[in-house]
This record gives C-alpha cells, sequence and structure tokens, in this order.
C-alpha cells in the first residue's frame, strides 16, 4: 500500500500506537512512508490510562526510538484532553528525547475510546484557545530541535482561506482534476474503510473501501468523489457563517466541525441532485 501510493506520488503518513514498532525490524517495514507518528497521549501514567495498557508510554517512547534508528521521519501525536493539557511541554521533551523530529497537538474528540469519556473531560472552548496558544509558546522554544504542530485553527485564516473547510471555489472549476488536489486527506481506517477529514467521518460520505478501490483500479473512489466534495463544501460554508456571527468562538478544530455538520450536508446535496451522472475516470489517474 506505501509503496502503490508513493508511485502515485501521494505523501503518506502512518499513525501507530507502536506497539508493533518497537521492534526494530518492525520498523523497517514502514521505511517507505514519509513520516510514522507514533500516538504519545501524555507521559507515563497518563498515557497508559488513556491506552487502557499498562506500559503503554514506555512501548510507545521504544517505538519512537526505533523509528528513528531506521532512519525514519518519525514523531509522537498527542490528543490533548482535560487529562493531559499541563503535560504538553513534556510530552514534547520527552518525544524529542526518544528520537522525534516532529509534535502534533490534536484534540481529543468523542470517538473510540474517547466515547466513554465525560464532557468534563474534554476540551470546551476556553481549553483549546489555551492549548492552541501554548502549542505556538511551545513550537517557538524547541524549534532548533523540533516541528510543533497544532490541529486547531484560527477563525481568521479559516475567513480568508475557505478551501481549508472545503468551501469556496473547487480545485476542479479551475481545471484541476486529480484526485490529492481537492481532497487534501485521505484516511484508510482499520477496517479498510475511505474515509475524507478524519478518523471516524460520517458514513455516508465514505470513499468506500480499500479493497473496492484495489478492485476497480481506483475508479470506485474516484466516482464517489463529487458527490463527496459537494457535501464538504456544504459543510465547510456552514461552518464558516457559524464562525462569523459568534464572536466569542476564535479558535476552533476544522475536521471535528466539518465531521459535526457532515451528515445533514450529505442529506442537502441527496435533495439537490437531481440528475447524479458518474463521470468517467481521466486517463492516467485510475488508483489516483
Amino acid at each position: 500500500m506505501i509503496a502503490r501510493a508513493r508511485e502515485l506520488e501521494q505523501h503518506v503518513s502512518i499513525v501507530t500506537n507502536g506497539i508493533q514498532a518497537a521492534d526494530l525490524a518492525q520498523a523497517n517495514r514502514l521505511a517507505g512512508a514519509n513520516s510514522v507518528c507514533v500516538s504519545l497521549d501524555g507521559v507515563g501514567a497518563t498515557h497508559d490510562a488513556m491506552r487502557r495498557r499498562p506500559g503503554a508510554y514506555d512501548r510507545a517512547l521504544r517505538a519512537l526510538a526505533a523509528l528513528s534508528d531506521a532512519g525514519l521521519q518519525c514523531g509522537a501525536s498527542c490528543g490533548v484532553s482535560a487529562h493531559n493539557l499541563d503535560e504538553l511541554e513534556t510530552v514534547v521533551d520527552s518525544a524529542v528525547g526518544a528520537g522525534a523530529s516532529f509534535v502534533n497537538f490534536h484534540v481529543v474528540e468523542a470517538a473510540g475510546r474517547a466515547l466513554a469519556m465525560g464532557t468534563a473531560e474534554l476540551l470546551d472552548r476556553h481549553s483549546q484557545t489555551v492549548l492552541y496558544v501554548a502549542a505556538h509558546v511551545i513550537a517557538q522554544a524547541v524549534a532548533d530541535s523540533c516541528t510543533v504542530h497544532c490541529d486547531l485553527l484560527h477563525k481568521r485564516a479559516a475567513a480568508e482561506h475557505p478551501r481549508l473547510l472545503y468551501a469556496g471555489e473547487p480545485e476542479s472549476a479551475r481545471g484541476v482534476i486529480g484526485f490529492a488536489s481537492q481532497l487534501g486527506v485521505l484516511v484508510v481506517e482499520p477496517t479498510g474503510l475511505l474515509s475524507p477529514v478524519c478518523y471516524g467521518f460520517d458514513r455516508s460520505l465514505s470513499l468506500g473501501t480499500l479493497r473496492q478501490a484495489i478492485d476497480s483500479a481506483g475508479r470506485s473512489t474516484f466516482e464517489a468523489l463529487p458527490s463527496v466534495m459537494r457535501a464538504l463544501a456544504v459543510a465547510g460554508e456552514s461552518v464558516l457563517r457559524e464562525l462569523e456571527v459568534d464572536d466569542d468562538w476564535v479558535v476552533f478544530n476544522p475536521s471535528a466541525e466539518l465531521a459535526r455538520v457532515a451528515a445533514r450536508a450529505a442529506c442537502h446535496v441527496q435533495r439537490s441532485s437531481i440528475v447524479r451522472t458518474r463521470s468517467p475516470v481521466p486517463a492516467g489517474l485510475q488508483g489516483n
């Protein structure tokens, strides 16, 4: 899968809990990826509790070290909640010490294991603003040794660049027809489901499964793309309108907000599509 994606000039990022990557031989299997990201959701017991696995923190650090020793571009992905908001600097220090060259902070959402978390454990708007500022401060402090990124987006940036939310003029309207030029992220979930934007996105906007894509040389995925892009555009416009009228809403998680309104957007697209046609796959784009 990695080799095929790279042949198609796609950027491949692997996100792993590090359970199997702690061994150098296993780490080498990921050598074709552009980057490998190990989940590091806090320090010590905090990470172990989030993963519900004693010793998971130490194993994650060993995985980072193994990936670094294998010469891979590796880093850490930290899901931030109320449990670890005060551990961000230590997370970065630990990750860098284990060989990470980047750390990504993202807000824990009510999905997967986090479904069991209460509202008080998830970040509210104020805490998200704290994370946004803290991440930028930490990024400046460790700029010489590590790149720090935060998935939160300032509302001003969204207004100035609506395509960050798939709103505004689509790339296809300007003559660009490549798959990756339209859909910024395609997630291959553990079940093989192909989801836009983020893991666990609304199933009505799935682009099929990996097996379907392979069996059809990419045609099934490409044919599903236009309706998905229309729904994402509707969702993006909806989020932008909400941001514009809410003066207290300064930073936000774009993938979470798109996911929140995705089902409504999908219904809107289905109702407005009186005539549905399938576009042929342009030559050379099969499987892209």
